[in-house]
């Protein structure tokens, strides 16, 4: 998780750290949360927030079953 995180930071920031190189994205994108965000609907963000702040997964019920296989746990 903590690796996640330090990609998320370095995202956000928008600069290299001494892991993780964000720089060379700015080369191929002009503004990069335009490019997130195009063509994602105002549902989609909105339901993305929500299973972040409630850190259930999100997709469907196949999707979990596969997932909780793998980890042997059920989310």
């Amino acid at each position: 998780m903590a690796r996640i995180t330090r990609i998320a930071a370095v995202h956000v920031k928008g600069q290299d750290d001494k892991l993780v190189r964000f720089k060379p994205l700015l080369k191929l994108v002009d503004d990069r949360k335009v490019f997130l965000y195009k063509d994602v609907k105002k549902g989609e963000v909105d339901r993305l927030h929500l299973h972040e702040r409630t850190r259930q997964p999100l997709g469907d019920g196949g999707f979990i079953g596969r997932i909780e296989n793998m980890i042997r746990k059920v989310l």
